[in-house]
């Protein structure tokens, strides 16, 4: 996380925070999906000998 200045922009600071937000949803959700593939490849037995 970038810090904020004292003569820094709102409007520039909020655009740094919502990508950052952004990018940090984009991990949990991409997080979420590689382990519901997990389950689903689990619940087929894949890996299994």
């Amino acid at each position: 996380m970038r810090p904020v200045h004292v003569d820094q922009d709102a409007r520039e600071a909020l655009a740094v925070r919502e990508g950052e937000l952004a990018e940090a949803n984009g991990r949990i959700r991409r997080s979420g999906q590689w382990y519901d593939g997990v389950r689903e490849d689990a619940a087929r037995g894949v890996g299994e000998k």
